[in-house]
């Protein structure tokens, strides 16, 4: 009986239908014959994307002549709105053309652009003489769509699906300070410019000991005020100026900027006080011009009374949502009710969302319920531009391709349904023989995420033990159902996350990691995270993934959770490096010259970790020596959402270190309170060690 139903269950998507055009627009259509006898019916106006669509979908050459056209009234490309009507016999496609003809094409005939790599498809098949064509205006609620992935900035594929990043000056679109006001020549000729810490002034930049500027000082405005008009004059038909914080950096404690930020309650205050005065003397020369600013961290609060100004746009930047909260809808959580309150005080928002683990890029991510229920949240709330930023730097991962036409679509039309979207991509980009099951592969996930989101315990996803066999099943049906080597590929391609997934969590032969890494080289995937972690400095730890299991075995007593190196996040010149005296077979690995925080672990990234509870923090680490005398190491935690130090930092000495064996170090305890806290780990710079090594991260009863 069991025999029978697991036979059934693996034939019922050959039942389940053929493609269906997701797209197709609402309304009474007009039955337009496009083909007789092989021959166009219409001529067209010179336009090569439709004249491309129109072959692709009846198999026929139009061109320009005397006979009944299909005529382009433009209207202008600012604005997306668009027409489609007949006329005189004519179909008249007006407006926002680019938008039209996608419309046109995508909507009422049918023809796909899923991929840049594959181009403009007919998921249908069967090529067609007629169509249905419904005369309607098209509109969307948003002005700023970007799906942000490694192959969406193909601008041929972003005009067709109709996504629009907007024109930003200079091509730089977020954490400007540091290229408004850079340090050279600024912080050398007016520290007084920039933030004020700990008595003293910082340079300005991104990520740890970085400032932003001192935002009430009346001659920083001004002069911020006049290289942003610079800016503007290099490239003034742009439509956005973006104005905004630096990454992760310090904020002015000076005394004007500390009462500023205490009677606002936000540092969004202070910001605004400053983005303001510059916005209003851009807007006398530039009126057309918004300037953007942003709500990201410790400016994410509205502050009591500052507002942005008329020409300012706030942005929304949902960092939450970086891995920890990806899983989580943005309504439910805290930066949700940030979005809802500036709702409430502004007439329209932007909104930076991500659908991105930076620490892992390669993994299934079975999150689409939430990134739908996400742009509808949006809309009700006076967002009016999305960007969405996924895996930017990495093609081929995760259904990215999916993710970014989907998204697209979404993001153009907020009530075309995301199943609907996501069933048409797999049943017309697998092709019809595979499509059914890798229909199946994207109701399992939504069925892996209602499952952990109705019982879960934490933010932290967790995939039940059932969803690697059943992936794993449906992957190779959909492989052997493929309708030929093309689709084939595509199918392979996906499978190669929820592989990484089995490897990465059970463990494979080395035959199984060979053919995966291989498959990584077919399909150009070289980075495994935004730190550079490669495919190939993965590969110690896949190979041995016992070896993981025996670090657990070799912790300290008490241990609750235990990260290793490869999720660390590494800068300033740490690297993950080959070590035979690590159980991985690698580690984090830094140079005893470098004195600056290279290596980093977020405590968020502890899974079922509890921030409300008190943890002793062990390190697993060894070095090179130098000297060997003295202090050679220190450690501290960071809290970047507060840029205050949760924990007590701790100096190493060289004599509590080996250099042929690894040991666990006690960094002390800590009790995070708070998502944004790291631990942080740097050589002393001071001749005691040559190379500095971290392998794990325990974390114990105190």
């Amino acid at each position: 009986m069991k025999i029978l139903m697991g036979l059934l269950v693996g034939l019922l998507p050959l039942f389940a239908g053929a493609w269906d055009n997701a797209l197709k627009p609402a309304g009474e259509g007009v039955e337009l014959e496009l083909v007789r006898d092989g021959k166009a019916c219409f001529s067209i106006d010179d336009n090569a994307v439709l004249k491309q669509g129109l072959k692709i979908a009846t198999g026929v050459e139009f061109s320009s002549g005397e006979m009944p056209r299909i005529q382009l009234k433009s209207g202008g490309e600012s604005t997306d709105d668009y027409s489609i009507a007949f006329e005189d016999g004519n179909l008249i496609l007006s407006g926002n053309i680019a938008n039209a003809v996608a419309a046109l094409l995508e909507e009422d005939l049918g023809v796909r652009f899923y991929s840049p790599k594959t181009g403009m498809e007919f998921p249908a098949g069967k090529r067609i003489t007629s169509a249905k064509i419904v005369p309607r205006n098209g509109l969307t609620p948003f002005r700023q769509r970007y799906p942000y992935f490694a192959r969406t900035t193909d601008p041929t594929w972003a005009q067709f699906n109709r996504v629009r990043p907007g024109k930003f000056c200079g091509n730089w679109g977020t954490h400007s300070f540091q290229w408004l006001m850079p340090n050279e020549p600024w912080f050398r000729t007016h520290p007084e410019f920039f933030a004020l810490h700990n008595g003293k002034r910082i340079p300005g930049g991104n990520l740890s000991g970085k400032g932003q500027l001192c935002m009430t000082n009346p001659e920083m405005i001004r002069q911020l005020t006049a290289n942003a008009l610079e800016k503007l004059s290099k490239d003034p038909n742009c439509e956005y100026l973006a104005v905004s914080q630096n990454d992760f950096s310090i904020w002015c404690s000076c005394p004007a900027c500390t009462k500023l930020f205490q009677a606002e309650g936000s540092q969004a205050g202070p910001l605004l006080y400053a983005v303001n005065r510059v916005a209003d003397e851009i807007h006398k020369t530039y009126p057309k011009v918004k300037i953007i600013t942003e709500g990201y961290i410790e400016t994410r609060k509205v502050p009591k009374t500052i507002r942005p100004s008329e020409n300012v746009l706030f942005r929304m930047c949902l960092s939450d949502r970086i891995g920890r909260t990806q899983y989580v809808p943005t309504e439910q959580t805290e930066e949700g009710k940030y979005l809802v309150q500036w709702a409430k005080n502004v007439d329209e928002l932007f909104v930076w969302d991500y659908c991105v683990d930076f620490a892992d890029y390669l993994p299934p991510c079975p999150d689409f319920p939430v990134l739908d229920a996400n742009i509808d949240f949006y809309r009700k709330n006076k967002v009016t531009g999305i960007l969405n930023l996924g895996n930017f730097s990495t093609s081929n991962t995760a259904q990215q391709q999916m993710r970014a036409w989907v998204l697209a679509k979404k993001m153009w039309n907020p009530d075309w349904k995301m199943t609907d979207l996501v069933k048409d991509f797999n049943y017309g980009h697998f092709g019809a023989g595979a499509g059914p099951f890798m229909q199946q592969y994207s109701e399992l996930l939504d069925t892996e995420w209602r499952n952990w989101y109705g019982k879960r315990t934490s933010e932290r996803f967790v995939w039940s033990k059932d969803f690697l066999p059943q992936a794993s099943d449906i992957f190779k049906q959909a492989l052997a159902a493929a309708d030929n080597d093309e689709y084939r590929g595509r199918v392979e391609r996906e499978f190669i996350a929820v592989e990484y997934l089995r490897l990465l969590t059970v463990g494979g032969e080395k035959e199984d990691v060979d053919l995966w890494a291989e498959q990584c080289k077919r399909y150009d995937i070289v980075k495994i995270n935004e730190s550079g972690l490669t495919v190939t400095q993965i590969l110690p730890r896949l190979y041995n993934k016992k070896r993981e299991a025996a670090l657990m075995k070799v912790a300290p007593r008490n241990t609750l959770y235990l990260l290793p190196a490869t999720r660390a996040f590494i800068e300033h010149g740490a690297v993950m490096k080959d070590d035979p005296a690590a159980t991985l077979g690698m580690a984090a690995s830094s140079a005893g010259d470098s004195s600056k925080w290279g290596i980093h672990f977020h405590l968020d990234d502890f899974p079922e970790i509890d921030l409300r509870k008190n943890y002793r923090v062990m390190l697993l680490v060894r070095a090179d020596m130098k000297s060997g005398q003295g202090e050679a190491m220190k450690t501290t935690w960071w809290n970047h959402l507060s840029d205050k130090r949760p924990g007590k930092s701790r100096n190493i000495n060289a004599s509590e270190l080996s250099s042929t064996e690894y040991r666990w170090i006690d960094c002390g305890t800590i009790k995070p309170e708070d998502p944004g806290v790291y631990l942080l780990f740097s050589s002393l710079a001071n001749g005691a060690i040559d190379r500095l090594y971290v392998q794990a991260v325990a974390l114990t009863r105190p």
